[in-house]
């Protein structure tokens, strides 16, 4: 294995707790335990309010937040941010 596969491998595993938060806060118990969405490690939750919707078929690991290029983000800490209302809704796909 070389070592880009490791490090991949690595930045997955410390993603699990707010990836579990993430899905079990937002969805129900039948939605949730797909993990319709991984969350980075580097995400800051500033706001867990407001409510997602996810597309019908929303496959393992489809949506996946603060990875790669975030484009709201936090210059110092270069963390992707999660602020929702409580009256808010995102919709993922159609």
């Amino acid at each position: 294995m070389n070592m880009k596969k490791i490090i991949r491998v690595y930045h997955y595993l410390r993603c699990i707790p707010k990836t579990v938060l993430f899905n079990f806060y937002y969805f129900s118990l039948k939605e949730a335990i797909r993990f319709p969405v991984i969350v980075s490690h580097k995400t800051a939750f500033l706001s867990l309010g407001g409510r997602v919707v996810l597309p019908k078929k929303a496959k393992t690991a489809k949506i996946k937040l603060g990875f790669g290029r975030v484009q709201v983000a936090d210059s110092k800490y270069s963390r992707f941010i999660w602020n929702v209302d409580k009256d808010a809704t995102i919709t993922f796909g159609t």
